[in-house]
C-alpha cells in the first residue's frame, strides 16, 4: 500500500474510533460508515462495529452503563486513571498530553469540553496526525511526513497505547451492547496494529486502575480547571 493511502486509512480508522468512544450526541458523523474499507486496507476487520445498531437512545444508555457519569466510572475512559498512584505523575501525564496537542496548534474546545486524556480525544489526535502525515507526503515529501509519523509513534507508546488496551479489555468484559463490544475489540486491534506499523510498544491489557481514585481531578473536570478537548 502506498504510504499516503495508508495514512488516509489510519485517519479514517482512528477518526471512527474517536466517534465510537465519544459520548453519543446528535452531531455524530458518518465516519463509522467509512470504517470497514479503511480497516480492511490496514489488515483489520471492522464489519461488526459498522453493522452494530447505532440508535441514539440505545447508545446513550449503553455508554452510561459502561463509562458512567463521573471520571472513575465502571470503565474509566481517561488515561490518567490507569497506572501508578496519582500525584505528580498524574499532573505530568495530563500536561504531556496537552503538550502534544499544543505542539500541533490544537487548543481547547469550548463547545465540546472534555479532559485531554479521554480515549476519544486521544484517538482523534491520532487521526489528526495521520492526516497531517498524508498531507505532508503530498505537499512536502517524506522528511516533513516523518515528523508526523514520529509524533504518532511517541504518542501511541507514551499515551494512547499505554492504557488503551486495558480500557478495551474492561469494556469487553462489561459491554452488553454489540456496538461497544465491537468498538473495544477494534480499539485493541488498532493499537496493536499501529504499534507494529510505527515501531511503538503497546501497553498491557491488565494495566490496573490507580488506587487513589476520585480525588482532585474529578473536581477539576467539573469546574473546568483541567484543559479541554482539542477539536
Amino acid at each position: 500500500m502506498e504510504r499516503v493511502e495508508e495514512s488516509l486509512s489510519r485517519t479514517a480508522l482512528w477518526g471512527a474510533l474517536a466517534e465510537a468512544f465519544r459520548r453519543p450526541d446528535e452531531e455524530s458523523s458518518e465516519l463509522l460508515d467509512e470504517l470497514p474499507g479503511a480497516a480492511k486496507a490496514l489488515g483489520l476487520d471492522a464489519r461488526d462495529l459498522a453493522a452494530a445498531p447505532r440508535d441514539m437512545a440505545g447508545r446513550c444508555a449503553a455508554y452510561d452503563a459502561i463509562f458512567g457519569h463521573v471520571v472513575r466510572g465502571p470503565c474509566p475512559a481517561y488515561e490518567g486513571e490507569y497506572g501508578e498512584p496519582k500525584g505528580h505523575r498524574f499532573a505530568h501525564e495530563i500536561g504531556d498530553v496537552t503538550g502534544f496537542y499544543n505542539a500541533f496548534g490544537l487548543g481547547p474546545s469550548r463547545g465540546h469540553p472534555e479532559r485531554p486524556d479521554h480515549i476519544s480525544v486521544e484517538c482523534e489526535f491520532m487521526a489528526f496526525l495521520a492526516l497531517k502525515e498524508a498531507c505532508a507526503l503530498d505537499a512536502h515529501g517524506a522528511e516533513k511526513a516523518d515528523l508526523c509519523r514520529d509524533a504518532s509513534r511517541k504518542f501511541l507508546e507514551e499515551h494512547l497505547g499505554r492504557f488503551g488496551r486495558a480500557l478495551a479489555a474492561r469494556v469487553r468484559r462489561r459491554a452488553k451492547a454489540p456496538f461497544y463490544a465491537a468498538a473495544a475489540r477494534l480499539l485493541d486491534a488498532a493499537i496493536v496494529s499501529d504499534a507494529s506499523r510505527l515501531g511503538a510498544v503497546a501497553g498491557p491489557e491488565d494495566l490496573p486502575l490507580r488506587e487513589d481514585a476520585g480525588t482532585t481531578d474529578d473536581a477539576c473536570v467539573r469546574c473546568g480547571a483541567l484543559p479541554e478537548t482539542p477539536r
